[in-house]
């Protein structure tokens, strides 16, 4: 099968004299396989890695959410020492990626208080 999935994201501006309400982008994805790895882990403030489970593949499109009220977290790839940053979410922001990458390789970072975050991953 084809199409499994289905993303549908949009974005508002609203300031001033500035009012931009695109409309919103819609498309469909494959899901490879049957798991879903689903957790609400708490990162601290060094580079760790994100444990998925030992039955999920290949990590294709994610929703990661950072549920803290008042710090940031960076999303990023582990290279073995450290972790990339390729994503900084801000309190309460949620972002959907395709992660080009081993279920071994992401890593999360808090700025200054360990917050959680939720994530949901779907097989590529």
């Amino acid at each position: 099968m084809a199409n499994e999935g289905r993303l549908s994201i949009g974005l508002r501006i609203k300031k001033n004299n500035i009012n931009i309400n695109p409309e919103n982008i819609s498309f469909n994805f494959d899901v490879v396989g049957d798991a879903r790895y689903a957790a609400s882990p708490t990162i601290g403030t060094s580079w760790e890695l994100i444990s998925f489970d030992s039955d999920f593949g290949t990590p294709g499109v994610a929703l990661i959410r950072n549920t803290d009220d008042t710090n940031f977290v960076e999303i990023g790839k582990w290279d073995g020492a450290t972790g990339q940053e390729f994503l900084k979410l801000l309190p309460g922001e949620a972002f959907p990626v395709r992660l080009a990458m081993l279920k071994s390789e992401l890593a999360a970072k808090a700025n200054t208080a360990s917050v959680q975050i939720d994530i949901q991953c779907y097989e590529a």
